[in-house]
């Protein structure tokens, strides 16, 4: 895995949002939890476009390639589609949906997800 580890080398913080919803189907309660990973943010390619019939694309997009796992204190962490990634320069991204997923034999090594900036304007 030591490829792997030098091509996903971006430091950034994945966050996962844990809802509970009342009995009406209401958020009741809404929990976040923060791991630092790594992680290769790029644009999304004039050749990503055309090959991914997901939906339209925004400008501004990225795709990012994330390692199928990641353990943090004995605990395993997954990317999934509604996740946050919060990169180097403090801006937030939402994980849109996995795109592709890279695997060796039987077992999943990285995964490239779409990804959409969050704005708070």
């Amino acid at each position: 895995m030591g490829d792997i580890d030098e091509l996903i080398g971006q430091s950034v913080t994945l966050r996962k949002v844990t809802e509970t919803l009342d009995g009406h189907g209401h958020l009741e309660t809404e929990s976040t939890s923060d791991v630092n990973i790594t992680t290769l943010i790029q644009p999304v390619s004039l050749k990503d476009k055309e090959i991914l019939s997901i939906g339209e694309f925004q400008s501004g997009d990225m795709k990012g390639y994330f390692k199928y796992k990641y353990t943090v204190d004995e605990v395993d962490y997954t990317v999934e589609a509604g996740d946050i990634i919060i990169d180097w320069n403090n801006i937030q991204w939402r994980v849109l949906t996995i795109v592709g997923k890279q695997s060796w034999g039987e077992t999943e090594v990285f995964r490239k997800c779409l990804l959409r900036r969050i704005t708070t304007d």
